[in-house]
């Protein structure tokens, strides 16, 4: 008798253990809603210094309602200051699901033809071993900045993001450096070094358009030659 009751009670206390989970399993009915943010202008762009800066704008919806005012915005975007910045647009649900997106400003002086952020024509290429690589094999578009220090001006990548964008290995992977314009539009480059794979540029010829607002150039690094034309935004 005594061994049928201890049956017994297994057998409830089990049947109490799988309801309990069953209900912490499928009582939950939820439905949450993701929000879908987007940009207006360009993720990349420029600005003048010393102008207020006017965003271009964003949206921001969700399950068909428009909660753009609901948007977080943190800037470091500084007009007083040549310089790259960001402005980060950020939406949070009710159930802590969220979303954003960057936009990336370069602040430049106006009254300076050279500063500024400069997009890579598609069209620049690498040559390796008699084989040449197009920029625009990467499929996505490409930056360098420019900015002016003293007498010279700094510049991001004098390869042209090929590493550091265009293969996604980080900013320890470009070429920075240092180069000085001449009235003729002719560039020399100074102290340049790619700090991932190490060395530094072992030739370079360039010209900067006054006219066309273009950079073109010719460097070679590591045995290979870059070739690049660069546009300002």
């Amino acid at each position: 008798m005594k061994r049928k009751i201890f049956y017994l009670m297994i057998f409830a206390l089990t049947v109490v253990a799988f309801s309990s989970c069953s209900k912490d399993e499928y009582n939950d009915t939820r439905i949450t809603y993701y929000p879908t943010l987007t940009m207006s202008g360009d993720n990349y762009m420029s600005w003048a210094k010393g102008a207020q800066f006017k965003d271009p704008g964003y949206k921001c919806i969700l399950n068909g309602e428009d909660v753009t005012g609901q948007v977080t915005i943190k800037s470091n975007v500084d007009v007083t200051k040549s310089g790259l910045y960001t402005v980060v647009y950020s939406f949070t649900n009710a159930d802590g699901f969220s979303s954003s997106l960057t936009r990336t400003v370069f602040v430049a002086d106006a009254s300076d033809a050279v500063e500024g952020l400069y997009k890579v024509d598609p069209n620049s290429y690498r040559m390796s071993a008699g084989k040449q690589t197009l920029y625009s094999s990467f499929g996505k578009d490409m930056y360098i900045e420019v900015l002016k220090n003293g007498s010279n001006y700094s510049v991001t990548d004098f390869i042209g993001g090929f590493y550091d964008q265009g293969k996604g290995y980080g900013t320890d992977y470009a070429l920075a450096g240092q180069m000085t314009v001449a009235n003729d539009g002719k560039i020399s480059i100074l102290d340049n070094n790619l700090p991932g794979f190490g060395g530094s540029a072992t030739s370079f010829t360039g010209n900067f358009d006054s006219a066309k607002s273009t950079l073109t150039w010719s460097v070679v690094w590591s045995g290979m030659t870059f070739n690049l034309i660069l546009n300002k935004k």
